[in-house]
């Protein structure tokens, strides 16, 4: 946990740092600039956030046949399912709160992946880099062809906040 946020931390004051520079790099130094520093995040063990064993789980319900509105992750899956195994305690008997999407990507994620957790793990990592990678921010023109800075990866996903919500939480 330290060296979780003691690495996030140093992110930051880069990305802070990267902040005074910017005028001063291409674009494809900036989006460079993402990448790399988002790597460390897909070997990471999820940081912060356990749900992405719910998620698992939940997927793993769904798979199943099963309601996983109407059953949680010990009731649908049994203790010794290795995703339950991992999801908190304060969520293991709780039903899914997600919508049907989720759900269906989720139920998609547990069938590509069955019981292997690191597999669901990295799959739910490449979902999330490839969601966060399609959003408005990382396109220089929006959908109307207004003009946007090209330097809007740094508010955009290149900011650690993006790295840390979107890919850290688990995947994440």
């Amino acid at each position: 946990m330290t060296l979780g946020l003691v690495g996030m931390m140093l992110v930051v004051v880069a990305w802070l740092l990267l902040g005074r520079e910017h005028r001063q790099l291409t674009v494809v130094s900036l989006h460079t600039i993402a990448v790399v520093w988002t790597l460390p995040f897909l070997v990471a063990a999820p940081l912060f956030s356990g749900d992405v064993w719910s998620y698992l789980a939940q997927g793993a319900i769904a798979a199943s046949g099963q309601d996983p509105y109407t059953i949680g992750p010990l009731p649908g899956l049994g203790a010794a399912h290795p995703a339950d195994q991992q999801v908190s305690h304060n969520w293991i008997e709780t039903p899914a709160p997600y919508g049907p999407a989720w759900l269906a990507l989720s139920r998609s994620v547990a069938a590509l992946t069955g019981e292997h957790l690191i597999a669901g793990v990295l799959l739910y990592r490449l979902i999330a880099i490839v969601a966060s990678s399609l959003s408005p921010g990382r396109f220089p023109t929006s959908p109307g062809g207004r003009r946007r800075s090209v330097h809007r990866p740094l508010a955009g996903p290149a900011q650690p906040a993006g790295d840390l919500a979107f890919r850290g939480w688990c995947p994440q």
